[in-house]
């Protein structure tokens, strides 16, 4: 029996122990950043083919926006988690005081490039031609509501101090967006029978990171 209970001892030393969040931070920091730099160069080829035909015909208006609610959205929740001793706090506390921030600094710099760009875009739709294109009935009511609960949100939970729960509806937002934002631009082009005016560059080095 005390043979047994050795071997058991034994046994029990052996076990694998757990990897600390620190012995593989330096691995997501270096793919971190180089998913930042693959994922980055998709915003472009769309910004560089609507400056070259001075037109943003075929590049449709609801992508445009639910595009730039998902990557601002996403850019709030980073900034926040990463930034925020207060939202930190909060999210230790839910998770266990040695929980890693699920947020990095590649994180932050993918979010703050993508609303550069889409605003960029923005702007080439007010000033390029558009063609009598213009967001549908139905692109401006996803987009209020998700404005309208983002601030029914802060309404309810900042007053308390639940900094967090606000922040996370922002990743909510962000997934939901993700989920449909293709979906006009699909039946945009389906609708003329052309993708004349769509990169199809900006969706192969997208389509990865979705």
């Amino acid at each position: 029996r005390t043979a047994r209970a050795a071997g058991g001892g034994r046994r029990r030393a052996c076990a694998p122990r757990p990897m600390s969040p620190s012995a593989y931070a330096p691995w997501v920091a270096v793919t971190g950043w180089a998913y930042f730099a693959a994922w980055s160069a998709s915003f472009w080829p769309q910004t560089v083919l609507n400056a070259r035909r001075r037109s943003v015909v075929g590049f449709s208006a609801d992508f445009l926006a639910f595009n730039m609610i998902k990557h601002t959205s996403y850019a709030t929740y980073n900034f926040a988690l990463f930034a925020s001793p207060a939202v930190q706090r909060q999210y230790r506390d839910a998770h266990g005081a040695g929980a890693p921030i699920p947020v990095t600094g590649a994180d932050v710099a993918f979010s703050a490039h993508a609303v550069v760009v889409t605003g960029a875009q923005v702007m080439q739709y007010l000033c390029y031609e558009r063609g009598g294109q213009k967001p549908s009935r139905v692109a401006w009511a996803l987009v209020g509501g998700a404005l309208a609960s983002a601030a029914v949100a802060a309404v309810v939970t900042l007053p308390r101090g639940q900094v967090l729960r606000f922040v996370t509806l922002f990743s909510y937002l962000q997934l939901a967006f993700t989920t449909f934002k293709y979906f006009p631009q699909m039946m945009h082009n389906f609708r003329r029978k052309t993708c004349y005016g769509w990169s199809l560059g900006m969706v192969a080095l997208d389509m990865p990171r979705q």
